[in-house]
Formats: C-alpha cells, structure tokens, sequence
C-alpha cells in the first residue's frame, strides 16, 4: 500500500477536514484507483459526521443547491 500523509492544524474546523477529504477523494476517483484505496480521518471525527459537515459544508459552495 502507497500512503500520502496530510497533516492538519490542532483547530481545522470539521467542516475543513470533511471538505479535504472529499476534494481529495474526487482526485483519488479520477486516478482510477479508488476502489483499491482508502481515506481515513482521525478520531475527532467519525464518518456519519465526516459526511454530515461535508454536507453542510457543501451548501455554501457556488455551485451547492
């Protein structure tokens, strides 16, 4: 397995973690390897709430509903 470590600031809100990951993820999908790969956050934040400040994250985008 390859890794690629991101390290963080102590006060990276979730929202700014969980939009990380999903940027990142959206790149790791257009590599064709996303099936064979994983993205793991660290404890502060579970996945249910990963996506749900991902969501809330995501209404503020320009192109968000």
């Amino acid at each position: 397995m390859r890794t690629i470590r991101i390290d963080l600031p102590d006060h990276a809100g979730d929202e700014q973690v969980a939009g990380l990951a999903h940027a990142l993820w959206a790149v790791v999908a257009t590599t064709g390897l996303a099936a064979e790969s994983t993205i793991t956050v660290d404890e502060r934040l579970t996945d249910s709430q990963l996506n749900a400040a991902f969501d809330t994250a995501a209404e503020h985008y320009p192109w968000g509903p």
